[in-house]
């Protein structure tokens, strides 16, 4: 009995049996250095209605964290939407991408993976719907799907920090699916380790017997594929890990802002230490970067005046950019 299942990518007449994510996969599971590596949220299905007393359907929220080394946890919100009806797929969603790099380091050891999916309950249609309005909009998707975005941009200070919270307190919240996995880089097989590896996750919303189930390439999940049953015993989601980088607008520009964003407001809730060593390495980069581009732009002009000969040399012999000059 396990909340999480892993499912291969290889698909024979359209099914893939599910099993424990301590299975590796492939001879060649292993992420290597300065590969590509996604993952996305693919689709959700839930079985309960929880706002059956009040007579509407589920607001669901979608959203999930993830964590590498000591990097502050970052929030990112996939779907939102009011009035969804139960048994109902949910998916694609506007934003998928839960992690995406362009170069993996093995050094990384291990991922942590938290997905979320929650009737919401706090926010009102008005607030939904400006937040669902801009989820889809592309000058203000970036605002909802990291949170750390919305008090500066895009939204009414009100429903940014109506966002916020939400996120903040989303256990406070009817819970359809909460699950977290820690998977393991590189690591042996048969010594209990849930690994990193291409294929696709299914989180169900409690420890289940998965064995027997198999993922279809519609992503849904059959307890009996001869017949074309369907698994409807329990809410799940799906996720996807695999060797590319989905590109999106500004990705990765978005993820580092929102995490520098996080950060500092962790700094103010007392954890200076943590966010003041972030925010230092964010700087530090980015003055790299503008030494670095200078030395490029002296070395392209035929002739230095004095002045800009002798800083040339300063930033040639700078310590800081000394390896990257080589």
């Amino acid at each position: 009995m396990k909340q999480w299942w892993f499912a291969s990518e290889k698909f024979t007449n359209g099914f893939t049996q599910l099993k424990s994510p301590t299975e590796g996969d492939l001879q060649d599971r292993n992420f290597k250095d300065a590969q590509k590596l996604s993952i996305t949220a693919e689709q959700a299905w839930v079985k309960d209605d929880f706002d059956r007393l009040f007579n509407k359907d589920n607001d669901v929220i979608i959203a999930s964290k993830y964590q590498i080394g000591p990097r502050r946890i970052v929030d990112k919100v996939h779907f939102l939407r009011k009035n969804y009806p139960e048994k109902k797929l949910i998916g694609p969603f506007f934003h998928p991408n839960i992690y995406a790099t362009k170069d993996f380091k093995e050094s990384y050891d291990h991922i942590i993976l938290q997905i979320r999916v929650y009737d919401e309950d706090g926010l009102s249609n008005k607030e939904i719907d400006s937040i669902q309005g801009a989820l889809s909009a592309v000058g203000t998707s970036s605002t909802i799907a990291f949170p750390a975005f919305s008090p500066i941009a895009g939204l009414a200070t009100g429903i940014a920090n109506s966002l916020v919270s939400l996120v903040d307190t989303m256990n406070d919240h009817d819970r359809i699916i909460d699950g977290t996995i820690r998977l393991e880089v590189n690591k042996p097989d048969s010594q209990g380790y849930d690994h990193l590896q291409p294929g696709f996750l299914i989180c169900f919303n409690g420890k289940v017997d998965g064995s027997d189930l198999h993922l279809g390439d519609d992503k849904q999940i059959y307890s009996d594929i001869q017949n074309g049953v369907l698994y409807e015993s329990n809410s799940y989601i799906v996720l996807r890990i695999r060797r590319a980088f989905l590109e999106s607008p500004d990705y990765e520009a978005d993820e580092h802002a929102a995490t520098l964003l996080s950060e500092i407001e962790n700094g103010k809730k007392g954890k200076a230490t943590d966010a003041l060593s972030f925010v230092r390495e964010t700087f530090d980069s980015y003055t790299s970067f503008k030494k670095l581009r200078r030395v490029k732009e002296l070395q392209s002009k035929g002739v230095l005046t004095d002045d800009e000969q002798e800083l040339l040399n300063e930033l040639l012999e700078d310590a800081s950019i000394a390896e990257f000059l080589r």
